[in-house]
C-alpha cells in the first residue's frame, strides 16, 4: 500500500488546565478511492487554468528546421484518453510562402512540453495556426494562436574536424618514401556552414619556451580560437597563406581539406593553422588547429628525484639518440620557463633530475632534435610512479551475514604491502570483540607469504561463543603491537532468527496501472523457516540491463534512480513467508524497470528482484558508434538504435522520433568595450530532431553534428513518451592520461617473486609491432629498456641487484603501429634477498576448501551473554 508522509504539525490545545499537545507526523495510507479523488482534484485545478499557447520557438540548426509550440498545460498524449495524432494534426493549419501546406501526422514530434512541426525549409516564410487542440483532461485551447515566422539560415560556423579524442597534439599526415599514408598523421579538414570562402594562415612556432606554452594553449578545452590565434601571431611567423572556397549553399554543411605546402616544403616543427571567413571578423567564425610535423614520440615516468624520459622516431619507430629534452613549468606570474634540460643517450633515454622541493606533476616535457622535429607531453598522474613501499594492509570477509551460537565462522584474511619481514614472518592475531571492545576470543594467525603482487590470503575457522540473544560483535585482525589490519561486524542470533531473506514476484513485469504480488521468505542459519521476522520491502526505479545486449543503453535513467519510492513494512508468518500486494502504478510511470529488495531488522538483505515495466511493447537501445567517450570535437555523433521485444529479440519499430538537446557549457561571443566577451547559453535546450523508423536487422543510424560540450539524445514515441535517453559529450579528453588496454598490451604468466642475482624473464604480449619503454623502479630507477618489439609474445629480462628494495614496479608503455596514443601496463613484484648465502623461501598457505579443513580456534570459556 502506498504511503504519504505529512509534515510535522504542532497543535496547541487551548483549554483550562490543558498543556499544549505535540502531534507528530504519521504515515497515512492512500487507497484507490482516495487516489482517484486526488487525481480528480488535480484535473479540476488544471481545468480552472486557461489552456493557452505560451509561445513558439524555431530550431534552425539542422538541415531541416522545426517550430515548437509551448503550452500552459500538458497535452492529452497518455495512453488513457490519448488523442489520435491525425486529429492533432487536423487542429494545425500551415501556409508556406502564402500557400496552404498540409501537415501530416508524421510531421509532428511530441514531448511532455512541446508540440513540434518538423521538416521546415530554411529561408522560407511560414504561418502556423492552432485551433481546437485539447489538453489532458479534455480542456480545449482558450483561443486560436497564430505564429508567423521566417525560418532563418543556419548560423554560420567554421571549425576544423578532429578525427580523434586524443589529448596529444595532432600530427600532419605526410607521405612516406614508399608513397603510403603515415599512420600517425591526420588531414586538416575544415567544416563550414554558411561560409562562402575562407582565408588560411599557417604559423610556425620556433621558440622552445613558446612551444611549451603552445601545449598549454592546446590543452585548455574552452579557449576561443581567437585566443590561440593571438598566441600564434605573437610567438610564431607566417610561412604560408591561401584561400579555400566552398560552394554557395548557405544551409548545407560542407567539408574540404585545407591546402598546405608540399611535404618537401613543410619542414618539421610546431604549427598553427588559422581559418577566417573573408571579410568577416567575428570570433565565433575563427577556426584554428595546432599540429606537429614530426616523427618524434616522447614518453616519461616521474620517480623520486626526477623524470625518466624516452624518445623514439622514424619509420619504423626506433629509439633516438641526441634529442634535446627540457622540463618546463609555469610560475606564479603565468610565465613558462625551463626547470632542467638534458639529452637522450644511445638507447633513446635520459634521466632529468629535479630539486627535492619540486613536484613533477603538471610539468611539460619538450623533446626536439636538430632538424626541428619535436613532441610535447605533460607529466600527468598516470606518469607518476607510485611509492614502492606501502605499509602492510589487510582485508577481511565472512562467509555469512548471520550466525547461530557456537557456530564456526569462516573468516577469509588477505594481506598486501609491507616489508618481506612483515608479510612473511611476523604473526598477527584475530580477536572477537564485544561492543565495548572487550575480547571474547583471541587466536594467533600464522604468517602468510605474499604471492607476488597479488598479496596473500588465508581462510580460517572461528568458533563463536554461546549466546541466548541476538548480539553484534566485531572480528578484529591486528598486528601484535595492536595496529588494526582489518575489521568486520559479526552478528549472532539464536536458532530461529533469519539468516537469509529472498524476494520473488508473481509476474515477470511490473505494470503502469497494476499491482505485483511479492513473496518474502526468511530462512534461519540451518536452512529452515524463520517465522515472525520483521523488515521492510523497498522499491526503487532502475535502468534495465538486458542480457546479451550489454553494449546498448536501454530506456531512460529515472530521475529518482537508486532512491526508494515505496517502503512497505512486513512480518513473516509461522512458515517464514510474507505476501505483499505492491501497487507499482505511480513508480512504473517514471522508469523502465523496478528493483525490489527486502531488508530485515537484523540488517539481513535479499538480492534485488528486477522487473521490467510492461508499459512499452519494446525496449529501445542506443549504442555510440564507435564507443567514443567523448566524440571528437567538431565531428558527427553517430548512434545505432535498435528495438527489442519483451523476449529480447530484435523487432522493427516505426513511428518514432529522435530529439537532440545541448547541455553544459557553451558560449555566445560578442564585442564589448573594445574586447571580446561571451554569454553562457542555456544549459538544456532542444536543438533539433527528426522522424525515425527501426528495422529488425542491420543498423539504423541517428547522426548529429557536434562541437564541444554535453548533449542528450532522446527517442520518443508518436505520442511524445520518452522511450530512451542517452547523454554524451564531444571534445578532447581533459587530461593526457595513458590508457590501460589488456587487449593490446599485457603481461603473461609472471613469477611469484624476483631473486637477487638471477635473471627473470617477464613475458609480454603485444597485439601489433610497437616501440616499448620499460622502467623498473623501487622509488629509484633500477633498470630501463627502450626498444622496438614485434607483435606477439616477447620477453623482458630483469636482473635484481642486492641493493634493490623489497618490491619493484615494472612499468611498460608502448606506442603501437598505426597509433599515436600510448598504452600502458604495470606489475609490482617482490624481491627475495639472500640470507646467510641461501635464498629465503616462504611456503604459500593453502586455502581451506570447507569446514573440515578450517583451522580450529578454541574459544575462551564464556558465560551465556
Amino acid at each position: 500500500m502506498k504511503k504519504i508522509w505529512i509534515g510535522a504539525l504542532f497543535l496547541a490545545v487551548v483549554m483550562a488546565g490543558a498543556a499544549p499537545v505535540k502531534l507528530w507526523a504519521q504515515p497515512v495510507a492512500v487507497d484507490a478511492k482516495q487516489k482517484d479523488v486526488l487525481e480528480k482534484n488535480a484535473a479540476e485545478k488544471n481545468a480552472a487554468r486557461p489552456f493557452k499557447v505560451m509561445g513558439h520557438t524555431v530550431h534552425a540548426e539542422a538541415p531541416r528546421a522545426e517550430v515548437c509550440l509551448a503550452f500552459t498545460q500538458p497535452l492529452a498524449t497518455e495512453a488513457s484518453g490519448e488523442m489520435d495524432r491525425a486529429k492533432i494534426a487536423a487542429t494545425l493549419k500551415m501556409k508556406k510562402n502564402g500557400r496552404v501546406q498540409k501537415i501530416l501526422a508524421e510531421d509532428l514530434s511530441l514531448t511532455a512540453d512541446d508540440l513540434c512541426v518538423q521538416g521546415l525549409e530554411h529561408h522560407v516564410m511560414y504561418q502556423l495556426t492552432v485551433r481546437g487542440l485539447e489538453a489532458k483532461g479534455g480542456v480545449k485551447l482558450a483561443s486560436p494562436y497564430t505564429a508567423t515566422f521566417t525560418v532563418p539560415d543556419r548560423k554560420p560556423s567554421l571549425a576544423f574536424v578532429m578525427d580523434t579524442t586524443s589529448s596529444a597534439l595532432p600530427r600532419h599526415a605526410k607521405k612516406t618514401a614508399a608513397d603510403k599514408d603515415n599512420p600517425w598523421g591526420m588531414a586538416h579538414v575544415l567544416r563550414s556552414v554558411g561560409i562562402l570562402a575562407t582565408h588560411l594562415t599557417l604559423y610556425r612556432v620556433e621558440d622552445r619556451t613558446a612551444q611549451a606554452g603552445a601545449w598549454q594553449q592546446f590543452k585548455q578545452l574552452h579557449l576561443s580560437p581567437s585566443e590561440s590565434l593571438t598566441f600564434a601571431r605573437e610567438n610564431g611567423k607566417v610561412v604560408f597563406e591561401s584561400d579555400l572556397v566552398f560552394g554557395d549553399q548557405p544551409n548545407v554543411e560542407q567539408t574540404l581539406i585545407a591546402p598546405l605546402p608540399s611535404d618537401e616544403a613543410l619542414t618539421a616543427g610546431l604549427y598553427y593553422l588559422a581559418a577566417a571567413p573573408r571579410g568577416k571578423a567575428a570570433p565565433t567564425l575563427f577556426a584554428g588547429q595546432w599540429f606537429l610535423v614530426s616523427d618524434l614520440h616522447a614518453s616519461a615516468l616521474a620517480v623520486s628525484g626526477g623524470v625518466q624520459a624516452f624518445v623514439k622516431g622514424g619509420d619504423p619507430l626506433s629509439p633516438k639518440e641526441g634529442v634535446s629534452l627540457a622540463l618546463f613549468m609555469r610560475d606564479a606570474k603565468n610565465v613558462m620557463h625551463s626547470v632542467v634540460e638534458g639529452k637522450t643517450d644511445a638507447s633513446g633515454a635520459a634521466f632529468l633530475p629535479l630539486p627535492a622541493d619540486r613536484k613533477p606533476e603538471g610539468l611539460t616535457l619538450l623533446a626536439q632534435n636538430a632538424g626541428g622535429a619535436l613532441d610535447v607531453i605533460e607529466i600527468t598522474p598516470s606518469r607518476l610512479a607510485p611509492v614502492s613501499y606501502q605499509p602492510r594492509s589487510g582485508s577481511m570477509s565472512l562467509d555469512r551475514p548471520l550466525y547461530a551460537p557456537a557456530d564456526r565462522a569462516a573468516v577469509t584474511l588477505r594481506v598486501e604491502g609491507g616489508t618481506a619481514q612483515e608479510s612473511g614472518k611476523s604473526e598477527t592475531v584475530l580477536k572477537l570483540l564485544r561492543a565495548d571492545r572487550q575480547v571474547l576470543v583471541e587466536q594467533t594467525v600464522p604468517p602468510m607469504a605474499q604471492n607476488g603482487s597479488q598479496g596473500a590470503s588465508q581462510t580460517i575457522g572461528l568458533t563463536l561463543p554461546v549466546t541466548a540473544k541476538t548480539n553484534s560483535w566485531t572480528v578484529s585482525w591486528q598486528e601484535k603491537g595492536g595496529r588494526v589490519l582489518a575489521e568486520a561486524p559479526l552478528k549472532v542470533a539464536p536458532v530461529g532468527t533469519a539468516a537469509k531473506v529472498s524476494v520473488s514476484a508473481n509476474r515477470e513485469e511490473a505494470a503502469e496501472n497494476g499491482t505485483v504480488f511479492v513473496t518474502v521468505r526468511t530462512l534461519d542459519a540451518k536452512g529452515g523457516a524463520a517465522p515472525y521476522q520483521e523488515g521492510v520491502l523497498r522499491v526503487k526505479p532502475v535502468r534495465p540491463v538486458l542480457e546479451g545486449w550489454e553494449a546498448y543503453r536501454f530506456g531512460i535513467t529515472p530521475q529518482q534512480e537508486g532512491q526508494t519510492v515505496l517502503s512497505l513494512p512486513f512480518m513473516t508468518n509461522a512458515e517464514g513467508t510474507a505476501r505483499l500486494n505492491v501497487d507499482t502504478g505511480a513508480a512504473a510511470l517514471q522508469t523502465d524497470a523496478l528493483s525490489f529488495v527486502a531488508t530485515l531488522d537484523t540488517a539481513v538483505q535479499s538480492s534485488p528482484q528486477l522487473l521490467p515495466v510492461s508499459k512499452k511493447p519494446a525496449f529501445i537501445g542506443l549504442r555510440a558508434l564507435p564507443d567514443a567517450k567523448p566524440f571528437p570535437e567538431n565531428s558527427v555523433a553517430r548512434f545505432d538504435v535498435i528495438a527489442l521485444d519483451r523476449s529480447k529479440k530484435r523487432i522493427a519499430q516505426g513511428d518514432l522520433y529522435y530529439v537532440v538537446y545541448e547541455e553544459g557549457r557553451s558560449f555566445d561571443w560578442f564585442a564589448f568595450e573594445g574586447h571580446w566577451d561571451y554569454t553562457p547559453l542555456p544549459h538544456h535546450r532542444r536543438v533539433g530532431g527528426g522522424a525515425l523508423s527501426l528495422s529488425a536487422t542491420g543498423e539504423t543510424i541517428v547522426s548529429w553534428p557536434v562541437t564541444m560540450g554535453r548533449y542528450a539524445l532522446e527517442i520518443t514515441s508518436a505520442r511524445g513518451e520518452v522511450l530512451a535517453r542517452h547523454g554524451f559529450e564531444a571534445g578532447r579528453r581533459g587530461g593526457q592520461e595513458i590508457a590501460k588496454d589488456g587487449g593490446k598490451l599485457r603481461f603473461g604468466s609472471l613469477p611469484d617473486a624476483l631473486q637477487v642475482g638471477k635473471a627473470a624473464s617477464l613475458p609480454l604480449h603485444l597485439s601489433a609491432p610497437a616501440v616499448v619503454n620499460v622502467v623498473v623502479t623501487d622509488g629509484k630507477i633500477r633498470q630501463t629498456l627502450h626498444s622496438a618489439f614485434g607483435a606477439g609474445e616477447r620477453a623482458i629480462m630483469v636482473v635484481p641487484a642486492a641493493d634493490w628494495g623489497r618490491e619493484v614496479l615494472v612499468r611498460v608503455e608502448a606506442v603501437l603501429e598505426g597509433s599515436t596514443d600510448p598504452v600502458m601496463t604495470s606489475v609490482a613484484l617482490p624481491v627475495r634477498l639472500p640470507v646467510n648465502g641461501a635464498e629465503t623461501k616462504t611456503a604459500l598457505l593453502p586455502l581451506p576448501q570447507g569446514e573440515a579443513q578450517a583451522m580450529a580456534i578454541t574459544a575462551k570459556p564464556a558465560d551465556v551473554l
